[in-house]
């Protein structure tokens, strides 16, 4: 993923494989569903720490892969 927007939409699918609404998915994080809204739709000013609430919030992690082949899992 290079993009916020790519981001997003990953972020759309897991909600929707996890059968949420947009207004379900923001009610069990704890945000608006607007925030949910920029977030799925790769608005580059969304807050870290609410992309970490949504993750949890599916169950998810997020991990991070460095070219050379190190990760870091959160």
């Amino acid at each position: 993923m290079r993009t916020t927007r790519e981001f997003g939409m990953a972020v759309r699918r897991m909600r929707e494989e996890a059968g949420l609404s947009r207004e379900e998915l923001a009610e069990k994080a704890g945000v608006s569903p607007r925030c949910l809204f920029n977030l799925e739709k790769g608005k580059p000013n969304v807050d870290f720490p609410l992309v970490l609430e949504c993750f949890d919030a599916l169950g998810a992690t997020l991990q991070i892969t460095h070219r050379d082949g190190g990760a870091w899992q959160f």
